[in-house]
């Protein structure tokens, strides 16, 4: 019995992982295109500049996944059992300014709002977060839970939630005041 049990948790596994990596291999391949036409300008800079200019439709990329945008901005905080991300915006049209962002359902949402990653609460839910850390392809694995997580990358572009689980609930995102 112990057997069967460990060959059906690297098969999932492995299928989020291949999901995931297809997600990642679409992503950059949009990505180096967009940089692609970037270097025919005669004012171009480095790549990692230009992330946040790729060419790929935002939104539901597979599955019931949605995001709502400053979810987590004040009192009370809407989908508190959502994966909550701090993110920066144009705020009032005249600056940036840290909001949140949050996830709900499951599936993969592709080029979601704001650029950067500074925190992470999981809410109730599992899954990951892909993104850039300074030019880099990083990703990270979040799970349940009440407190931001404090992260600092240049730029996130995919999140997967594979599944969620009890009735943990996020509070009012950091970098408000």
């Amino acid at each position: 019995m112990g057997a069967a049990s460990d060959k059906s948790k690297p098969r999932g596994t492995m299928q989020v992982a291949t999901i995931f990596t297809g997600v990642a291999a679409v992503t950059a391949g949009m990505t180096q295109a967009a940089n692609a036409q970037d270097v025919a300008h005669p004012a171009a800079t480095h790549t990692s500049k230009h992330i946040g200019r790729t060419i790929r439709p935002a939104g539901r990329f597979d599955g019931s996944i949605q995001q709502s945008q400053s979810c987590g901005n004040r009192l009370p905080v809407r989908h508190p059992t959502w994966l909550h991300v701090s993110t920066e915006s144009v705020v009032g049209g005249v600056g940036y300014g840290i909001t949140s962002v949050c996830f709900g359902g499951a599936g993969i949402y592709s080029s979601p709002f704001g650029v950067g990653l500074y925190g992470e609460c999981g809410g109730n839910n599992y899954g990951y977060i892909e993104g850039y850390n300074n030019g880099i392809l990083a990703d990270l694995h979040f799970g349940p839970g009440t407190t931001y997580r404090t992260i600092s990358w240049s730029h996130y572009d995919s999140v997967l939630i594979t599944s969620w689980k009890g009735t943990d609930k996020c509070g009012m995102a950091p970098h408000f005041g």
